[in-house]
C-alpha cells in the first residue's frame, strides 16, 4: 500500500471512531449536530462522520465569543455537540440550562485530559492522537 492509500485509510477508520461514538449516543438522523473544533484533522473527520450518517453538520466559529457560540447553538436546535475537550469546560460555564437542546456531547480530548464540569447523561469522551 502507497502512502496515499494509508493517508486515506487512516482517515477512514479515524471517521468510523467518530461516527461509533455518535451512534452511540443514538443521535437519529438529521438531528443537528454542532462542531465546536478548531482547523484540525478532526474537524474534517467530524464532518465526514456526522454526515455519512444523515445528520446535519454545523460548524461553529471557534474564533467567535463564546456567547456568540451558545447563540448558535441555541439559534440551530443542536441537540448534540462535537467539542474539544478544553473548550468543553469554558462553553459549559453556565450550565447546560443555557443550552436546552444540546443533549449529547461528543468530546473530542487530544491530551487525554479528565474534565469533571457537567455534562450532559449522553456525553462520550473520544481520544485522539
Amino acid at each position: 500500500m502507497n502512502l496515499f492509500n494509508s493517508i486515506y485509510a487512516e482517515l477512514r477508520t479515524r471517521t468510523l471512531s467518530m461516527a461509533k461514538a455518535i451512534t452511540a449516543l443514538s443521535v437519529p438522523k438529521t438531528e443537528r449536530v454542532a462542531i465546536l473544533l478548531h482547523d484540525s484533522p478532526e474537524f474534517i473527520e467530524a464532518f465526514i462522520a456526522i454526515c455519512s450518517l444523515g445528520a446535519i453538520a454545523v460548524p461553529i466559529n471557534m474564533a467567535l465569543r463564546l456567547d456568540e457560540q451558545r447563540t448558535i447553538l441555541n439559534d440551530c436546535s443542536a441537540g448534540t455537540a462535537m467539542i474539544e475537550a478544553d473548550h468543553c469546560n469554558m462553553l459549559l460555564t453556565d450550565g447546560l440550562e443555557k443550552l436546552p437542546h444540546l443533549r449529547n456531547l461528543v468530546i473530542v480530548d487530544r491530551n487525554n485530559s479528565r474534565n469533571n464540569r457537567e455534562k450532559p447523561a449522553n456525553s462520550v469522551t473520544i481520544g485522539m492522537e
